[in-house]
């Protein structure tokens, strides 16, 4: 008898994990069947919302569909995918909103909507939005989702001066020093 747990070369004793995949995407699947009813109905057609993260065509006609869906409870990954598939273009409209729903997501620990949505603001963000950015940055209580914002703060440094400032302020912070850090070459 084996007291270490299951004996991982003994074949009957390992876990399944192409059954517990399939049975996650299922459910996933399931979870789904409203946002792609709602998408398929303004001509964008998925199997997931994560499609519309990977792909390089414009979606500009499921923006509002996202948007719609992005409050409702659905699971972890979903409501990544929802938040991230938020980062094109065509939803700049909505970045106001978009930072709403940011500043009042949960936190979480891994990618989930949070995360998501700053993923979307760094992507959305443009030269008049960095003002917004850097009052982000700084503000501590949004936790570890604000690394997100330093390669906005990065791409205008040179050209508006509180985007470098905040770099240099926040190099300390605990959450934030790896990513500002990260490419400083060693003197």
């Amino acid at each position: 008898m084996n007291v270490d747990g299951p004996d991982r070369s003994d074949p009957n004793q390992r876990p399944n994990r192409s059954l517990d995949m399939k049975i996650e995407r299922e459910i996933l699947d399931a979870e789904q069947q409203a946002i792609r009813r709602d998408l398929d109905a303004v001509g964008v057609r998925v199997s997931s919302v994560w499609d519309l993260v990977n792909t390089g065509s414009p979606y500009g006609p499921a923006i509002p569909v996202l948007m719609k869906h992005i409050t409702r409870p659905y699971s972890f990954k979903i409501q990544a995918g929802i938040a991230r598939a938020l980062g094109t273009p065509e939803a700049y409209r909505f970045f106001p909103q978009i930072v709403d729903l940011y500043k009042a997501a949960p936190h979480k620990t891994g990618l989930g909507l949070k995360d998501g949505l700053a993923v979307a603001i760094s992507i959305l963000a443009k030269k008049e939005d960095v003002g917004l950015i850097a009052d982000l940055t700084r503000d501590k209580a949004l936790g570890q989702s604000r690394s997100y914002f330093i390669g906005v703060l990065r791409k205008w440094r040179s050209r508006i001066p509180v985007a470098a400032s905040v770099l240099i302020e926040m190099a300390d912070d605990p959450e934030l020093a790896a990513e500002i850090n990260r490419g400083k070459k060693k003197s």
